[in-house]
């Protein structure tokens, strides 16, 4: 006898759901390809080709009892990317960077059915952009993490059972549309200094500065929810001692910047709902080494 979930329904009889009575079955070979050039000792070039896959299954998890449990079929990826990588300056710059385009196909979405987020194949889909990677030791003890990377995710068609039309609470899921979750940009900077004491001792001081540019922080756009975009700062200074401990004080979040992270607009039963990010906080570290 399959397990059976009870759905309380308010103003009707409870209903079940019979669950392990359907079967999907799934197969699939995901080969990948790649090139490597080395023009120099310090420099190299690639290029890949790739496909991904998702399987397929059923949303578990309902609002509101549905007749039957909705299901959604695989999704697959094809990827090319070309790149370098780069040891320069006796060792002191290191640079990368890379440039890629995806194609989407069957991609997997979260959607509203009636009051209950259900999992839907939203129809195919483009994701192309590139990122490049610093690292820089200008003198002994100073050191330069930064990247950038930018991204345009989008639409290229839509099934028609997950389009969702532009309307005064929501952007719409159409051709052309932004993915959600994918930022156009991103860039990050963590410079770390490290101070050497007497006794093997050192200080080290570190930096975190993240910018990211707006997003739409769920699958049919709305815009109570949309992120703006965000520059967030991290901090710390770590004591390292020669005798095998630690002490790091810190802070996350400095400026207390507070946005949505995530977030679900219920149309049908009249409300939104979000998650906002984590506030300003500090923290201190004791690590020991035995």
């Amino acid at each position: 006898m399959p397990p059976r979930r009870r759905f309380p329904n308010a103003g009707q009889p409870l209903r079940y759901y019979i669950a392990g009575t359907q079967k999907k079955v799934f197969s699939n070979f995901s080969p990948k390809v790649g090139i490597q050039y080395h023009p120099a000792d310090d420099v190299m070039l690639y290029a890949s080709w790739s496909k991904g896959y998702k399987t397929g299954g059923w949303t578990t998890r309902l609002s509101n009892p549905l007749p039957t449990a909705p299901d959604f079929d695989e999704e697959k990826a094809t990827t090319w990317e070309v790149g370098i990588k780069s040891t320069l300056l006796d060792r002191r710059l290191q640079i990368n960077a890379a440039a890629f385009t995806t194609d989407y196909k069957g991609i997997q979405l979260n959607f509203q059915q009636g009051v209950s987020p259900t999992i839907q194949n939203a129809g195919n889909a483009k994701i192309k952009g590139f990122e490049v990677e610093v690292v820089a030791a200008p003198t002994d003890g100073f050191l330069i993490n930064a990247s950038v990377g930018y991204t345009d995710a989008y639409y290229t068609s839509v099934l028609a059972g997950a389009q969702v039309a532009p309307n005064p609470f929501q952007a719409g899921v159409i051709p052309g549309a932004d993915l959600p979750k994918t930022p156009k940009w991103k860039f990050n900077i963590s410079p770390r200094y490290e101070v050497a004491l007497g006794d093997d001792a050192k200080v080290v001081i570190l930096a975190d500065y993240t910018h990211t540019s707006s997003l739409w922080n769920d699958t049919e756009r709305a815009f109570l929810l949309q992120r703006a975009a965000t520059d967030i700062v991290n901090g710390s200074i770590a004591y390292k001692s020669g005798n095998h401990w630690d002490l790091t004080v810190g802070m996350t979040n400095i400026t207390d910047e507070r946005y949505l992270v995530t977030g679900q607009a219920q149309i049908a039963g009249g409300q939104f709902y979000g998650t906002y990010s984590r506030p300003r906080e500090w923290y201190a570290r004791l690590g020991v080494e035995f």
